[in-house]
């Protein structure tokens, strides 16, 4: 019968890097800071314009959330989608992750 190594967790070599700073390039780490930071910004945006917005318009005739909201939500979703689009070039991304990425 052969003999087989065991690598235990305690005898792999110890690295204060995460996979991200050893595996992409400066700029790399820039644009996909810039896209996480863009997706939080819209997708909390978002969350105000619907769970507060909506509701006052429609449900207490109060349209001021929505007409001072949505406009910044659209602007912000754009540059959203200019930082997808610089994602996507640096990473090489295809059609498919970026709409995934997108949706």
């Amino acid at each position: 019968m052969p003999h087989t190594t065991v690598i235990l967790p305690s005898s792999t070599p110890k690295t204060n890097r995460s996979y991200v700073e050893t595996s992409v390039d400066r700029t790399q780490r820039l644009t996909l800071f810039r896209y996480r930071a863009m997706a939080y910004v819209v997708g909390v945006g978002l969350l105000v314009l619907v769970g507060v917005g909506v509701p006052l318009q429609y449900l207490a005739n109060e349209p001021a959330v929505v007409s001072v909201a949505g406009p910044i939500h659209g602007f912000l979703y754009i540059v959203y989608l200019l930082s997808v689009a610089d994602l996507a070039r640096r990473f090489r991304l295809g059609l498919g992750s970026v709409i995934a990425l997108v949706a």
